[in-house]
């Protein structure tokens, strides 16, 4: 019996952490959170919860009345949580999201967002230690591509482009983060080949969901990307996305949303835990 399978020890003193979203049933942070609880024995229960929007406020003041130790929140939760915490870390505040959600034995609730920091993270083990002064192409400005961006900011990114098909969209959060970016330019660009420098572009980051679904993303074309490039696309599955399939043909190094996932999880696992979540273990056993 491996220790994805083996039964958890529930009882009274028992602490319920949970993810919450609208769906949820897919997520895969229950197996993550549940296999390292029980490699590092500690007595908690990770469970997914099917939360509507209009139930957020009461699904919250419930998790508090009940004395969950904490819980995190996905697509549509995470900028409605906002005006729910008691208090707000500053990479929550600056992104403008909570994923995580820490409860004290009062009650009172504070807000994180490990999602800037599993993305860079992820991107270093995978590429290379210092990321300042890269040149960075990002495809999307939805949620995800906040917490993407505030982590290169904060990583020393020389210059982040924003590629979306709504240009008010992407400009709107190049002026939430323009404060937070005194070294950084921001810039946006349309969702055209010939408005991409793909040749001057170090790193390309596909924050879309594009390739769920086998999709390939027309108005990029990996043969202009220099030979050191690497290419990072957040979806994941049980195979390489079109992006990745190309991105191995042109022989660049590349990565998926995996990481990102395990590492923002282990962070907020240690939020909750004061324990460090076994991450190799945790990715061997995602994998396969």
């Amino acid at each position: 019996m491996n220790m994805l399978s083996k039964a958890l020890n529930i009882n009274g003193e028992t602490g319920l952490l949970a993810v919450i979203g609208d769906p949820v049933s897919h997520s895969l942070s229950p197996k993550m959170h549940n296999l390292a609880l029980r490699h590092c024995q500690l007595n908690y229960c990770y469970v997914a919860l099917p939360v509507k929007p209009h139930n957020l406020v009461r699904a919250v003041q419930g998790f508090a009345a009940m004395g969950m130790r904490g819980f995190n929140a996905t697509i549509p939760h995470k900028e409605n949580l906002l005006p729910l915490m008691h208090t707000l870390s500053e990479e929550a505040s600056h992104i403008g999201a909570v994923n995580t959600v820490v409860i004290d034995d009062d009650g009172k609730m504070t807000g994180h967002n490990t999602d800037a920091y599993g993305f860079i993270t992820g991107l270093k083990e995978a590429w290379r230690s210092d990321l300042s002064g890269l040149t960075a192409i990002m495809l999307g400005s939805g949620g995800a591509a906040r917490a993407i961006l505030y982590g290169l900011i904060q990583a020393k990114a020389a210059r982040v482009i924003i590629a979306n098909r709504t240009i008010e969209r992407a400009q709107a959060l190049i002026e939430a983060m323009q404060p937070y970016a005194p070294n950084t330019q921001l810039m946006v660009a349309p969702t055209q080949a010939d408005q991409l420098p793909l040749e001057s572009c170090d790193l390309l980051i596909n924050t879309t969901s594009m390739g769920l679904k086998g999709e390939t993303i027309p108005y990029i074309d990996l043969a202009r990307l220099p030979h050191h490039a690497f290419v990072s696309d957040i979806v994941y599955g049980a195979h390489p996305t079109p992006l990745l399939r190309a991105t191995a043909q042109h022989q660049l190094g590349g990565q998926d949303g995996l990481p990102m996932l395990i590492h923002q999880g282990a962070k907020a696992f240690e939020l909750w835990t004061g324990h460090s979540m076994p991450v190799e273990l945790v990715e061997h056993t995602l994998r396969q």
